[in-house]
């Protein structure tokens, strides 16, 4: 039965039919404990706050879903919202079970991103436990609700410095708890919502930074959820009680008794209200059963479906950016994706890794036929970066695309995106393939003599996964497109026996870079050449072969990594008494070790 007074339907203009989703096609998994859900404005994160200890906060990508969700250790939580501010961007707020909310930022240059949990905000007293957070687009405030023994109170946070600006104490007649809070879309974001256990409602108006409660309600029976249209469309909120009722109240006129939206639907558990490309929102109303039922904003039933859930529904949250997708968040960790666009069951690479010219496969399934492309640097957008690959694909039948690593963009990790598009609505999921070359030979290669010892000069490319050069050392000329390259023992000036070739640590890309060859025999003639390894073996091409030899001096070379040693390039001059032992020093070689 469904009783709708008159002056509540004649603010409800009747809509036309249009298209909302209603195909369970898959879930996001990984998280656990879900107690709240949240979506980014722009669709692609999808964030669940968690009540089990060591999570707190899951965040899916939608660009690469299948990779599971990056957990955020932020406390035992309670709810999430997704807010923007103007100058300080983009971040979801958790609260805590506690009298705490986190303010968690995104790094999105990554894929999936990473995230930054700022110092807690302290909220209300320390025996308040906060319950639920709201907020809407444009609003430069988080409400927050929180409950302390008797007492339910409203705190409002500011997005731009986190500071605490108000609290406002309800009612202490009412003995329910807040079970949430909302507010419209609407151009004043008023009024805000609290609604208890018990069936108590709590109006607040708001103007500029005051809130003031505005009245008190109460309707027989347990409150299991309150939703209120984020687009401001809908000039009503949706109270849903444990018996199987849905009450609609004119959000402008507190004082009026609430009218019968549906009394017929099972332990409804979540509500929300979900756009339509028509203008007017339909009312998705979840329960316990896993059952979805829709209705039209004046309360006619629409359509029901069923959850492929193993965990009660707990939270809805329509795509802010699109109308053909509804996140529903299950208590069991799970986020069911109900919408128009295809899923994508599968999707793997092989191998993962490739070098200059070889062949990779990509193998996908996909739950409905549909078009297909492979794109790479494209991110979300089907008309980004450049592609790879299209084609047609039939459900449940495997999709195997063969590649060539010409095809890869840059050297290091690629993501290949798969786009299925159905009528127009475009499904997503990635994997990266990793392009590993070989390094490029090192440029400004020098071999500067000294006594007994040769100082090797070069410059690295700016590839960041070089990880040691090997040098080539022969005391017989080579050169570097020998089929067989030379090797050479030593003892260098330590007694420690050393083989060439011999790989030493890389610095920093585009550097200069050194390292010195000793133990060996004056006058002598040795030939050396190096070459880059990255960090996957890939070996580089091998430099020019230089030859040097180490002669008698005190010099610069000498002194190479010892920033005490005494010998100049240019040696002070010797009294004529003292030329006989000046010449005796030269001989001798007298100079100081390195370090």
């Amino acid at each position: 039965m469904k009783v709708l007074p008159l002056v509540l339907a004649s603010l409800l203009v009747a809509s036309a039919a249009a298209a909302y989703p209603t195909v369970d096609r898959g879930a996001l998994t990984g998280g656990s404990s879900t107690s709240g859900l949240a979506v980014s404005d722009d669709g692609r994160y999808i964030a669940t706050s968690q009540r089990s200890e060591g999570g707190g906060l899951a965040i899916w990508d939608r660009l690469a879903p299948g990779e599971g969700p990056l957990l955020v250790d932020v406390c035992e939580a309670v709810d999430v919202v997704w807010t923007s501010h103007i100058t300080r961007g983009d971040a979801f707020y958790v609260a805590c079970g506690t009298n705490e909310i986190v303010r968690v930022s995104l790094d999105t240059s990554t894929t999936p991103p990473t995230a930054r949990a700022d110092t807690p905000i302290a909220v209300g007293a320390e025996a308040e436990s906060n319950v639920a957070l709201a907020w809407v687009t444009g609003d430069t405030v988080v409400h927050v609700t929180s409950s302390a023994t008797s007492l339910s109170w409203l705190h409002v946070v500011a997005l731009a410095d986190d500071a605490v600006d108000v609290a406002t104490g309800l009612p202490a007649s009412n003995a329910g708890t807040p079970i949430d809070v909302v507010l419209p879309g609407n151009t004043g974001r008023t009024p805000v919502v609290v609604a208890q256990s018990d069936g108590s409602l709590f109006w607040m108006t708001r103007t500029g930074t005051t809130w003031t409660a505005q009245s008190a309600q109460t309707l027989v029976g347990t409150t299991t959820s309150i939703a209120a249209d984020p687009d401001g469309v809908a000039d009503f909120l949706l109270l849903t009680m444990s018996a199987g009722e849905a009450w609609a109240l004119l959000q402008n006129s507190p004082s009026a008794f609430p009218s019968l939206f549906d009394d017929e639907l099972t332990s409804p558990v979540a509500s929300a209200f979900v756009a339509r490309s028509s203008g007017f929102p339909v009312v998705w109303i979840a329960g316990s059963n896993n059952t979805v039922n829709v209705l039209d904003d004046s309360g006619i039933w629409l359509e029901s479906f069923d959850l492929a859930s193993t965990g009660s529904p707990v939270a809805i949250a329509p795509d802010p950016a699109s109308t053909d997708s509804v996140w529903v968040a299950g208590g069991d960790g799970t986020v069911r994706a109900v919408t128009d666009r295809p899923w994508v069951t599968s999707l793997s690479i092989e191998p993962t890794a490739v070098g200059d010219g070889e062949d990779f496969t990509v193998t996908f399934e996909v739950d409905s036929d549909c078009d297909w492309a492979l794109r790479i640097d494209s991110g979300l957008s089907s008309n980004a970066g450049t592609s790879l690959s299209t084609g047609t694909a039939t459900a449940g039948e495997p999709q195997t695309v063969t590649l060539n690593a010409s095809t890869l963009t840059s050297e290091g990790d690629n993501r290949v995106v798969l786009f299925a598009e159905l009528s127009g609505a475009v499904g997503v999921d990635s994997v990266v393939i990793t392009l590993d070359t070989p390094p490029e030979a090192v440029s400004a290669f020098t071999a500067e003599p000294g006594d007994g010892r040769l100082l090797l000069n070069w410059t690295s490319s700016a590839e960041e996964d070089i990880s040691t050069f090997r040098i080539y050392l022969s005391d017989v000329a080579f050169a570097k497109d020998d089929a067989e390259l030379p090797t050479l023992a030593l003892v260098d000036e330590d007694g420690a026996d050393v083989d060439y070739p011999l790989d030493v640590t890389a610095g920093e890309p585009s550097s200069s870079q050194s390292t010195s060859i000793t133990g060996l025999a004056n006058s002598s003639t040795y030939w050396v050449a190096i070459q880059a390894i990255d960090s996957a073996g890939n070996v580089g091409p091998l430099s020019d072969v230089l030859s040097a030899s180490p002669e008698q001096t005190c010099g610069l070379v000498e002194c190479y990594g010892d920033p005490g040693c005494g010998c100049s390039a240019s040696p002070a001059p010797v009294p004529g008494l003292g030329l006989l032992l000046a010449l005796g020093g030269l001989l001798f070689g007298v100079r100081r070790r390195r370090a």
